[in-house]
């Protein structure tokens, strides 16, 4: 704990106090480049700009802070387009890409004025027009560091080159830099970043300061499909202000959900109603679309639109194991054979042909075992990879969000090295309890799939003891049921560890 507090500090102190240092409230229209401040993806922006502490899992992070982008498991590309008042348009261009040593990041952010009537020295219009734009372009990095209860501090930074013209061409070079640190629950965020410490604007003879700002938030995850984020900002060229939005999400069909948000920033840089932003987004697997409107005043209303993709090899990372493992023990090839008791196959085998498939469970406290792998070895020869399909872990006391970071540690464990087995597509949720009541249901998951072998885990807290107890039932195409029980601290970390054993074992 007195680690993280002094990682906290030695990133927030320094940077809280420069904020302060620069402060203005009078300092409105003494900046340059305020298309900077304009956003970036119609999902924050509909939710009133607060990001600052929001895991995104979008290239989109890049803007809101940069530390954001070490989640992602994929490559993701983000486009947005922005229609405004007049003839005024805008764009972001935005690519992340995660690696084993940390997540890299490229974003382009560029403001079209339109077509701009040409005045004299006097004001009045000479007939002619010119067009101005402003360009900005970002390279980015983040990483993480997991302590040892499992929560997660990340850090990242952009470096950018800014272009501004309209009559003439000024240049200039920025920072942004932020944390995100996120509580053991996985739930709760809080975040700093700052934005536009550079270099001034240079139009012939003048020199003009970035918009420079510093903001701190929070992020909360509430019943598994509420997100709520509230941020302040301290911005160098306006009076400091909070913003905050929610964003409901709700599930339609297989892999697909549908967004609704809504938030309010109370920036005052226009006459008339601003600040509330309002939009939704639909996601189907790794495709995204958006929508935000913003009024702004007596300016008018600008309308967002984003479209997002990830695509690749989700990022596999190596999984984290205690200081001094123990020895793995010998573990025994499984067969299609009841020659094997259960003892030596360290499960409990049910063969049920004709009657309703139902739950098994061994308690078996010894290290992790070999479990049901039927048809792995065959007359001591390799056969090709079996498919297997996992299908969303469950539980009666356990949040979905907290189920989905269990699979997600065993699928990631069990697919590194694997040398007999190969995961496909998930069934959709449904099907679990197709699976787990009758025989129909189970033959309909095989027949769905193409699986050779269909893994059920059932997750149970055992709140009295601050234990988790993993019981895994492995279906063969003949109908039967093969069970093993993992148990493991209610720690993140340490159920990291035992399902990477346990998958380990598995794939062996």
């Amino acid at each position: 704990m007195k680690k993280k507090l002094l990682i906290l500090a030695l990133l927030l102190i320094p940077s809280f106090s420069f904020a302060a240092s620069i402060f203005s409230p009078d300092g409105a229209g003494t900046t340059v480049a305020n298309f900077l401040k304009f956003g970036a993806g119609a999902r924050a922006i509909g939710m009133g700009n607060a990001n600052t502490a929001v895991l995104a899992n979008s290239a989109d992070s890049i803007y809101w802070n940069p530390a954001a982008i070490s989640v992602l498991k994929k490559m993701d590309a983000t486009l947005m387009y922005s229609s405004y008042w007049m003839d005024m348009s805008y764009s972001w261009v935005a690519f992340a890409m995660p690696t084993q040593a940390g997540t890299f990041g490229i974003a382009v952010q560029y403001f079209n004025w339109g077509s701009i009537d040409e005045t004299d020295g006097a004001g009045g219009f000479t007939g002619a027009k010119f067009s101005g734009y402003d360009l900005a372009v970002y390279l980015s990095y983040a990483n993480k560091y997991m302590f040892d209860d499992d929560s997660v501090i990340r850090y990242g930074a952009n470096f950018k080159i800014i272009s501004s013209k309209l009559i003439s061409t000024a240049f200039g070079a920025a920072v942004d830099a932020g944390t995100i640190y996120t509580l053991k629950d996985q739930l709760t965020s809080f975040g700093f970043s700052f934005h536009n410490l550079g270099t001034p604007m240079r139009y012939d003879v003048e020199s003009e300061p970035l918009p420079f700002d510093f903001k701190i938030g929070a992020s909360r995850i509430f019943f598994d499909n509420l997100l709520v984020a509230a941020d302040l900002v301290f911005p160098s060229d306006n009076s400091i202000f909070p913003a905050f939005g929610a964003q409901y999400g709700l599930d339609v069909m297989q892999d697909g959900k549908i967004f609704f948000r809504a938030g309010y920033d109370m920036r005052s840089d226009a006459p008339g109603f601003t600040g509330f932003n309002a939009g939704f987004g639909a996601k189907f697997k790794d495709f995204e679309f958006d929508y935000a409107f913003s009024p702004y005043g007596d300016l008018g209303t600008a309308h967002r639109v984003s479209i997002g993709i990830k695509f690749g090899e989700e990022l596999v990372e190596p999984v984290r194991s205690a200081a001094a493992p123990a020895k793995k023990p010998q573990t025994t090839p499984l067969v299609r054979t009841t020659a094997l008791t259960s003892e030596q196959q360290g499960i409990e085998q049910t063969p049920q042909p004709q009657q309703p498939v139902q739950m098994q469970q061994t308690q078996q406290p010894s290290a992790v075992a070999a479990a049901s792998q039927p048809d792995a070895v065959q007359n001591g020869q390799q056969q090709q990879k079996k498919k297997v399909v996992v299908l969303p872990f469950i539980s009666s006391d356990i949040p979905a969000s907290e189920l989905t970071v269990y699979a997600q540690m065993f699928i990631k464990a069990f697919s590194q090295d694997n040398t007999k087995y190969t995961i496909i597509d998930k069934t959709s949720a449904s099907d679990i309890e197709n699976v787990l009541n009758n025989n129909a249901g189970l033959i309909s998951a095989f027949a769905k799939t193409g699986a050779d072998i269909v893994i059920v885990c059932k997750v149970i807290k055992d709140k009295a003891n601050g234990m988790l107890n993993f019981e895994f039932s492995f279906y063969s195409k003949d109908l039967s049921v093969k069970t093993r029980t993992i148990t493991s601290k209610d720690s993140f970390r340490d159920a990291q560890t035992k399902l990477g054993e346990f998958a380990a074992a598995l794939a062996k």
